[in-house]
């Protein structure tokens, strides 16, 4: 008679997350616990904030939008990375799966910007790095999958997606209810004020589901500079939600640049009718994980749809906008 072999369980995964939405798609899999590090951009579930920080950007993110904007390209322009990582951090942390973006090189550290930093050769040669590109939301869809696979629970992941996709199918029922057949409303998001930029990505098909039709911005296209304010005469509804910025910096930002004090502004159509939005960009609309996009995508709904105001959030509970 054969005994049988006893195999021992697969050592348990650790991850070090170098992106905000990866960080949360790895809590919302039920596997916050595999986290051993992160990037100084996660913040989200709170208590991920006492993991260990290995990244740090080499910009000055408090410093205005035009000046931040001035420094990003000059980085940019002599190819030096944007972010810092703590080499000798990630070594002591010895991550098997390590995940990084390739959506934008300005937001989130790159694996360009990890092996420049890193000698990956000190690392255990069986670590998978995990390589994100949310442009559209079905990337971002496909990314929960990615990540899911990558730390040993694919199952969870298609449920998680699946989940998602009739949450946001439910938003676009009630969406298209109000419109009752009208036209859908137009609308453009602000992601940057000096320059003036719209945007695009996965935000445009958030706007879709909301049952609006964006402008100044397609899906998956990268931001755009609007070289007057005028541009924005074509739509109803404007959204300000620049990357990066919190609703109180995205105030104090608008105050010191003057933007709506000019009569270009004030001519806007959108303007006079009062619709014209204020959100945390830094938690919804530039990142690109589960709770944001279904938050983004509630809240352009309520904004567009005033009938909408409060029904949604009183269901799944976020920060409101502020409108003026």
């Amino acid at each position: 008679m054969t005994a049988e072999t006893e195999t021992s369980p697969s050592p348990r995964p650790r991850v070090l997350s170098l992106l905000s939405a990866a960080t949360e798609i790895v809590c919302r899999l039920g596997c916050a616990h595999l986290l051993v590090g992160r990037s100084h951009g996660c913040d989200d579930p709170p208590f991920v904030t006492t993991l260990p920080i290995a990244t740090a950007p080499k910009v000055d993110p408090n410093a205005p939008s035009s000046e931040l904007d001035k420094q990003v390209r000059v980085q940019s322009a002599t190819g030096g990375a944007i972010y810092q990582i703590n080499n000798e951090l990630v070594k002591r942390l010895q991550p098997t799966v390590i995940i990084t973006q390739e959506q934008c090189r300005i937001c989130a550290v790159t694996p360009d910007d990890l092996s420049a930093a890193c000698d990956m050769n000190e690392l255990d040669p069986l670590v998978k790095l995990v390589t994100i590109m949310p442009v559209t939301l079905e990337d971002v869809l496909g990314d929960i999958i990615t990540i899911a696979k990558a730390i040993g629970v694919e199952d969870r992941g298609i449920r998680l997606v699946k989940q998602v996709k009739q949450q946001l199918d439910s938003i676009q029922s009630v969406s298209m209810d109000i419109l009752g057949g009208s036209n859908r409303p137009k609308v453009a998001h602000v992601e940057w004020l000096k320059p003036l930029m719209g945007s695009g990505y996965w935000i445009y098909d958030c706007v879709k589901f909301a049952g609006g039709e964006m402008k100044h911005g397609k899906s998956g296209g990268h931001s755009q500079i609007l070289e007057k304010i005028s541009l924005l005469s074509n739509v109803d509804y404007i959204i300000i939600s620049p990357c990066g910025f919190s609703i109180e910096r995205t105030n104090e930002e608008l105050n010191n640049i003057g933007l709506l004090d000019t009569n270009e502004w004030r001519d806007l159509p959108a303007v006079k009718n009062g619709r014209v939005a204020i959100c945390d960009g830094n938690k919804y609309f530039n990142r690109s994980s589960v709770a944001r996009i279904l938050g983004t995508t509630e809240m352009v709904a309520e904004i567009i749809h005033p009938e909408l105001c409060g029904i949604i959030f009183l269901v799944h509970g976020r920060e409101m906008p502020f409108v003026s």
